[in-house]
Formats: C-alpha cells, structure tokens, sequence
C-alpha cells in the first residue's frame, strides 16, 4: 500500500503547486494520472521519488516513511520516464546490472529473456550511445520490470515507442499489476483506456478520482 497523507508543495513561497493531496494506492488495480501540462504530475513523481521534499506531509509505503525509513523506502519503487539518460560508454547490459545491484539484486536470466521477448529488445550488448530514443524508453522499462519491487512509477513512458510492442506492454501491464502498484501518468488517450483501472485526475492543485477520460473536460 502506498499512502500519500496531507502532501503540500511549492516551488516558491507564495506560490503552491500541490495542496493537501491524500490518496491510497493499492496493489491490483492500475491507477492513471491525468491533467493539463504544467498541472503537477511530474512535480509529484519527483516526490514519491525524494526527489523533491514536501512542504508538509508524508508518503509511506507498506509501512516504510519516505523519510524516516528512507533506505527501505526508495528500494521499494522505481520510476520510468519521459527521457531516460544512460551513460553512453556503458552496454544495456551493463546499465541493467548496475542499477540492479543498486538494489542489491541479481539478474534473473529466465526473467530478462521474457522482457526482451516482450519488447522485442535484441540490443542489450550495444552501447547506449547506439540507442535511439525508442529504444531508451524500452531499455528502462526493462529494468524496472526487472527489479524486484512493490511499487512501479511510470511518467509518458511509452511515448515514442512503437505500436507493435504497445500491445505486449499493455498485457504485462495488467500482469504485474496484482502483484505490485502501478501509477502511469500518460496524455494518450489509447494507453489509459487499455490499461488504467482507476483514472486519477490532478488540477487546481488537488488530486481526485473520476469515473471515465471524458469527465476530464467536465467543468
């Protein structure tokens, strides 16, 4: 369970972007974010990530504090995003294992041929300097369906990727999701009717539920 409690922030002081945002996310459903650019989204990935620290309020996930517990924490999720870096002298490969031994976990071989099946992935021994942005976006969402973790963080990942794989993306999606929570926040339309259980739409600084991508436009 990842529970978001009473979560305020503002880049500056007269200025906030989020307000009193409480929400709780649970394993078996994927959840979509939604909103206008500029609305939040990304600010809020960055602090379920610590990437950014609240003004007030507090994130806890299966009972870990993001800041009290923060090593137990931050190993329980992982984040893909619009514009993944890699370092260019190093192979996928070579990425994969690092950031696997980041949390402190082996590859599972079986695991890895599954995804690169799944992607259609072929190039793990290429530097990433060869990769195009495509195959940036699919290099780092293998990665983060392999690590062993509770709680996946997904910002415009598919973007870009092609349409023979979306299909195989959007299966494994729904696969993983009972074992592990999934937030995508996506501006395709196609994406969150196919994948998203619960449609969570962030404006005016607040985060709620709506029923169906229509009730975006409902004033």
């Amino acid at each position: 369970m990842l529970k978001i409690n009473q979560l305020n922030f503002s880049y500056t002081r007269n200025t906030p972007v989020l307000e009193n945002i409480n929400y709780t996310f649970e394993k078996g459903k994927v959840y979509a974010l939604v909103g206008a650019n500029g609305a939040g989204k990304t600010t809020l990935f960055k602090l379920l990530l610590n990437q950014l620290l609240p003004n007030d309020g507090s994130v806890v996930l299966n009972g870990s504090h993001h800041l009290e517990d923060r090593v137990n924490y931050q190993r329980q999720l992982v984040f893909s995003g619009d514009e993944p870096h890699f370092l260019p002298y190093l192979t996928g490969r070579e990425w994969l294992l690092f950031v696997l031994s980041a949390y402190h976990q082996k590859p599972d071989a079986e695991k890895l041929a599954k995804l690169q099946d799944i992607f259609d992935f072929s190039e793990l021994d290429l530097k990433t300097e060869e990769y195009s942005h495509g195959m940036n976006k699919k290099l780092s969402m293998i990665i983060n369906f392999m690590i062993d973790c509770q709680c996946l963080l997904f910002d415009e990942s598919v973007a870009g990727i092609d349409p023979f794989t979306l299909r195989n993306i959007y299966d494994l999606i729904e696969e993983t999701k009972e074992e592990k929570i999934i937030i995508l926040s996506s501006h395709s339309r196609d994406l969150i009717e196919a994948c998203s259980d619960q449609v969570l739409l962030l404006k005016n600084k607040h985060l709620g539920d709506i029923n169906q991508f229509d009730d975006i436009f409902a004033d």
